[in-house]
């Protein structure tokens, strides 16, 4: 693939500041190429996703690492839009996902940068865009109970459950959409 890394400065509207990102665009079948003069119109998605344990001040990125790094029991708090996938073998099955969990614990977004404490989902969204990659949420493993607040999951992408899947798992879900 043809690609050139860009340095993006964008405005997070979870934040009174401005965040700096490198992302890497990349030419594909989606985007508008015209020919005749070299030119290309290109969308830019920026990654702006926080994720912390519990009342902890570590920031984790990404998500995942969070995710792994919880024990069970634990809440791990997002703010911001969290995009792309994470591979992970779980049954010997290579599987790509925004978050991964495969233990007991509380996924809850609404947060902000600046306020780790109160949730408000709808004041203060947390996005998880698997960006057509994969799945936005998998939930697995024997005996583990999830609960999923105040997130919501676009652009999963499988061939079952591309928005979320639960295997040999229980999920109980508040204040979430799935698009």
């Amino acid at each position: 693939d043809d690609y050139v890394t860009a340095t993006v400065t964008v405005r997070v509207p979870l934040q009174s500041g401005v965040v700096t990102n490198t992302a890497v665009i990349y030419f594909n079948e989606y985007d508008d190429v015209n020919m005749e003069d070299d030119s290309a119109s290109l969308g830019v998605r920026v990654d702006a996703c926080w994720a912390r344990l519990n009342d902890d001040a570590t920031n984790y990125y990404p998500l995942q690492a969070a995710l792994d790094a919880a024990q069970p029991g634990d809440v791990v708090k997002v703010a911001g839009v969290c995009v792309g996938v994470t591979q992970r073998v779980l049954n010997g099955i290579q599987e790509h996902q925004t978050a991964c969990i495969t233990q007991n614990l509380t996924l809850r977004g609404g947060y902000t940068i600046t306020d780790w404490t109160t949730s408000d989902p709808v004041a203060h969204p947390t996005t998880l865009d698997a960006l057509r990659q994969g799945r936005a949420l998998f939930i697995a493993g024997a005996g583990v109970s999830a609960t999923v607040e105040g997130v919501r999951f676009t652009g999963g992408k499988a061939f079952q459950g591309g928005g979320g899947l639960v295997r040999q798992a229980s999920v109980t879900i508040h204040d979430t959409l799935f698009t």
